[in-house]
């Protein structure tokens, strides 16, 4: 029971539109991919590791869920040494953990490197304090962004290098408390120095500032590192058993060091209230506000839970601008504007069968 392993092997068929870099075109093919993933843990009284493997292939697809990359290996390990708990001390336990991740692509090449230690303190009334280091380094090719480069012609990116690199370093800190039964407060605050900004652009408030947008909007991405800002404050009040609401605040800055323009900035207001009328049946309000594109998303649920599998949720969902940008032409729009609203009745309902 102290030792836990998993695995699991997934092929993609697919037939669609695939873009081939090299040809720089999109051509209707049938693509064959394979995904996989290796699992192991082993849980003692005061220590605990894991290791994972997973990898995707450049043709790997899967409509359900998110893929963030492919064309690559993923290669982890995490250990975590925690001393014996003393509930009644000031300290009660401290903790101690480091991981290791690696990413490479199907070639070989490095994408991704970071050695991330923290160390924490638990005090009384659950509350937990820490401070993480972090070093790493991250690597991005051409072909990921677009065409690839020829003798007879230019590439996705700008300049005469097909790829682009960063080395960063990272101090994050970190307070939780639980001070009385009713609140919950998490505080955290990261701060890289170094980190890869794409090149994107961020919508029409932030343009790409990359040395080479700057000189000519529409030339080639010029990925390069800058310092990043990250602010993440929660706060969690339920002053009965059947209300709870909670209030958060979301922070990301991304400054270029080669410029010294701000890639991105964008503050992201949150509240979700929930009232529990029984057990199965509540009521949920959310908003999202967001600074980036002025936009405030609103959504009320309705949901009824009589048991494992079988539920029915009805909705409403509205997406609005207020002094914001068109969704669909990247107009300025003054005032408040409408982009979407939609009602939806979402209905599942599981079936058993025993062998």
């Amino acid at each position: 029971p102290k030792s836990v392993g998993e695995f699991m092997v997934t092929g993609t068929n697919s037939r669609r539109r695939f873009y081939d870099p090299d040809l720089d075109q999109v051509n209707y093919r049938t693509g064959n991919g394979l995904g996989y993933h290796v699992w192991a843990e082993r849980q003692d009284r005061h220590l605990y590791m894991n290791f994972l493997a997973e990898g995707r292939t450049a043709d790997y697809r899967a409509d359900v869920g998110f893929t963030p990359r492919v064309d690559t290996n993923y290669l982890g390990s995490f250990i975590k040494y925690e001393t014996e708990k003393q509930p009644d001390a000031m300290i009660v336990f401290k903790q101690i953990w480091n991981e290791t991740n690696i990413r490479y692509d199907m070639k070989g090449r490095s994408q991704y490197f970071i050695v991330n230690t923290r160390g924490m303190l638990a005090f009384q009334r659950q509350t937990f304090v820490g401070l993480n280091y972090q070093r790493g380094y991250e690597r991005v090719f051409e072909h990921e962004f677009g065409r690839n480069r020829t003798a007879t012609r230019l590439g996705a990116f700008s300049g005469d290098d097909p790829e682009r690199s960063a080395t960063f370093n990272a101090m994050q800190a970190f307070v939780e408390s639980t001070p009385f039964k009713q609140l919950y407060v998490n505080l955290f605050m990261d701060y890289t120095a170094g980190g890869m900004d794409y090149d994107l652009g961020a919508g029409p408030r932030f343009p790409r500032v990359s040395a080479a947008a700057l000189q000519d909007p529409n030339s080639g991405f010029d990925p390069g590192p800058g310092n990043i800002l990250t602010l993440d404050l929660t706060v969690r009040y339920q002053p009965t058993a059947a209300l709870q609401t909670q209030l958060s605040y979301h922070r990301l800055r991304l400054n270029r060091l080669d410029t010294g323009r701000t890639a991105f900035d964008d503050h992201i207001f949150s509240s979700r209230t929930t009232y529990q009328f029984t057990r199965n049946t509540f009521a949920r309000l959310r908003l999202d506000y967001s600074t980036l594109n002025f936009n405030l998303r609103p959504q009320f649920v309705l949901g009824w839970t009589p048991n494992p599998g079988t539920a029915i949720y009805v909705g409403y969902n509205d997406d609005i601008n207020y002094n914001g940008f068109n969704p669909f032409d990247g107009r300025f729009e003054p005032g408040t504007r409408g982009n979407g609203r939609s009602f939806f009745i979402k209905a599942s309902y599981l079936f058993k069968k025993s062998f």
